[in-house]
């Protein structure tokens, strides 16, 4: 299939969705279909449009400029951190050790300290009110709240959330420190190191 054709089936595409939606009412437009709910349960409050639409324009705004800063900011320094390693040396600890110390040990306590952050706190919530979602939490959708023993499952899976990340951690330590002990730098060229950078291997 060409691109002719690719891009032909698109305008084709977008051209019955913007169709679609102007012959939709214009009450029924941004309105997003209600599931049916059981008579007599207890639903968690909704967003409403208008913060549904802050919502997901704040989301975009964060995930854009944190995906600009890795792209043309962390990732360069990180990629050039990578290749040149064995250059480097922080307080003693060769550059070698804080790459793979970094993968191993440094990345899953930093997505446990995220998840922390963000899931084992709404754990603690949910756990306090006994129910999920817990009181004053709004949802998207149409959610039934739940007590009892689902509640407090959800509400320790939430807390315990960042214990794998944790573990990952303490499996990977002995593994970078293998790693990092296994390099010997022979065939490293180390005339490639940046001017004022001290090779690890003139550094034992």
């Amino acid at each position: 299939m060409n691109a002719e054709v690719v891009i032909g089936l698109a305008v084709m595409g977008v051209g019955a969705a913007m169709v679609a939606f102007l012959r939709t009412p214009a009450e029924l437009r941004f309105k997003l279909p209600e599931q049916a709910q059981v008579a007599g349960a207890e639903y968690a409050e909704q967003y409403s449009f208008k913060e549904r639409a802050q919502f997901i324009l704040i989301a975009l705004a964060l995930n854009g400029a944190l995906f600009l800063l890795w792209k043309f900011w962390a990732l360069p320094l990180w990629t050039d951190f990578a290749n040149m390693a064995p250059c480097y040396e922080f307080w003693g600890v060769g550059g070698i050790a804080v790459l793979f110390y970094s993968l191993f040990v440094g990345l899953p306590l930093l997505l446990a300290l995220a998840a922390a952050v963000f899931i084992s706190r709404r754990g603690v919530k949910i756990l306090r009110d006994g129910q999920v979602p817990y009181r004053g939490e709004k949802m998207f959708r149409p959610t039934r709240i739940k007590r009892a023993r689902i509640a407090v499952l959800t509400g320790w899976a939430h807390v315990l959330a960042p214990l794998p990340l944790v573990a990952l951690a303490v499996w990977g330590a002995p593994h970078a420190e293998a790693l990092s002990s296994g390099f010997t730098g022979q065939n490293f060229d180390y005339t490639q190191c940046p001017a004022g950078r001290k090779a690890t291997a003139e550094n034992p």
